[in-house]
């Protein structure tokens, strides 16, 4: 979600800040409806707050104290809030996007040798019509990568940064189509080496060297209490230790050649 988002029926819209608030001025509309707040916050990062009323009434806000933002009460509507780290032309994209929010995603995904091609289709609320406003989202390194069709047209140069998964790119329309060329199709459950040669990465030979260590830690660890690791009141953690169990048995059946062990 490229703006968070949140409905309000019948509240007082309440806007708190631990990092405190320098200014809040009232920012020129972007499409009819919709009250823009332009908001700097004492470590001098900039934010937008677009509030659009179901019933055209005026949010109001106003600063209350250094830590607080508030408006009138028995407010609906939706209110849409957005870190700008790019001036006058990070705004201008908000702007144009401002007034709808997604509500699902529609996936659909093909394969044609080794090219998977899959689509991403939002469905919106907010202002929907006419000239309604494309929806701002958040591409990470790996999807813009793999961007195909239009949907490289529909980048922005805004730019946010992630916690953990680097820079996010703004990119704004309502649908995205990804391709993801040279899938390991011939990847299965024995070893594979993505080096080898295409119809040579997957084998089931190992060396006898191999073999006999593996039997060796095989024989504790086959004797592990399947059933008591399995059988929990957490799927997530059944699931693991199913998954662990499976790679034995495929190990010691498929690999090293032991039916009976």
């Amino acid at each position: 979600m490229g703006l968070i988002t949140g409905v309000y029926t019948n509240l007082q819209l309440v806007i708190q800040s631990g990092v405190l608030f320098r200014s809040v001025s009232v920012g020129a509309r972007s499409w009819s409806g919709i009250f823009k707040y332009q908001i700097t916050l004492e470590d001098n990062k900039s934010w937008l707050l677009y509030a659009t009323p179901h019933n055209g009434q005026d949010p109001q806000l106003s600063l209350v104290s250094n830590t607080e933002l508030r408006g009138v009460p028995n407010w609906s509507g939706v209110v849409q809030i957005a870190k700008n780290p790019s001036g006058s032309s990070g705004e201008y994209i908000y702007d144009n996007a401002a007034g709808v929010y997604p509500t699902s995603m529609d996936l659909a995904a093909s394969t044609f040798g080794q090219t998977g091609t899959y689509h991403f289709e939002w469905r919106k609320a907010g202002l929907i019509g006419a000239n309604e406003p494309k929806l701002l989202m958040f591409a990470l390194p790996h999807h813009v990568e793999s961007f195909a069709g239009p949907t490289p047209f529909a980048r922005t140069p805004l730019r946010l940064q992630t916690t953990t998964k680097g820079i996010a790119t703004a990119v704004v329309a309502d649908s995205w189509t990804l391709v993801e060329a040279n899938l390991p199709v011939d990847m299965g459950f024995s070893p594979w080496n993505g080096s080898l040669p295409r119809g040579s990465r997957s084998t089931t030979y190992l060396s006898p060297t191999a073999i006999d260590v593996i039997n060796k830690v095989a024989e504790s660890e086959i004797a592990q209490d399947m059933g008591n690791q399995t059988d929990l009141d957490s799927m997530y953690f059944s699931g693991k230790a199913l998954s662990k169990f499976a790679a034995l048995v495929y190990a010691i059946h498929k690999l090293c050649d032991e039916p009976d062990f």
